[in-house]
């Protein structure tokens, strides 16, 4: 057992930040700490700053969307980024990544509409003229990005008759 007069001293101040004499700056494990308060010789007359959490009471959690609050979210933002598009095309495209983020996070299933409105490959919005190709073959309508010059397809679901 180290003798009590070779330890280091600690003031701690309520829950933040406690001065100990150790090395360097780093993060403490329960080893390092352990050494520091048994007085290791490793950590005698130098000075560093270990942070001690506050408690779980004063964390604040983030409220998390649901998916309908982020349907609307991602709305939202598509709508901002169909604005943007003739003015800025990069600022265009961040908004799209962010809608697609929202949808993501949340596990939002988008709709065909939504998913259609945007290309997976640059993640530029897409307008039927302007920057993309749509075209019809046997059953499926080919889209054909101009900005990356890439394409895919999605077939044309025949509506459902009643009897």
């Amino acid at each position: 057992m180290p003798n009590l007069q070779s330890r280091p001293t600690i003031n701690k101040k309520r829950n933040a930040l406690a001065r100990i004499r150790t090395p360097v700056t780093r993060t403490a494990t329960a080893r390092t700490i352990q050494a520091i308060l048994q007085g290791h010789a490793m950590f005698k007359n130098k000075t560093t700053f270990i942070y001690f959490p506050a408690s779980n009471s004063s964390v604040v959690k983030k409220k998390k969307l649901t998916k309908q609050e982020a349907l609307t979210k991602v709305k939202e933002t598509l709508g901002k980024a169909k604005a943007l598009l003739t003015k800025n095309k990069e600022l265009s495209k961040k908004y799209v990544q962010k809608a697609r983020k929202v949808a993501m996070k949340v596990r939002l299933k988008t709709p065909p509409e939504i998913k259609r409105q945007f290309c997976k490959h640059c993640k530029t919005f897409l307008i039927p003229g302007k920057n993309v190709r749509v075209r019809t073959q046997t059953g499926k309508l080919v889209y054909y990005c101009l900005e990356c010059k890439k394409h895919w397809r999605m077939e044309i679901k025949k509506p459902t008759t009643y009897k």
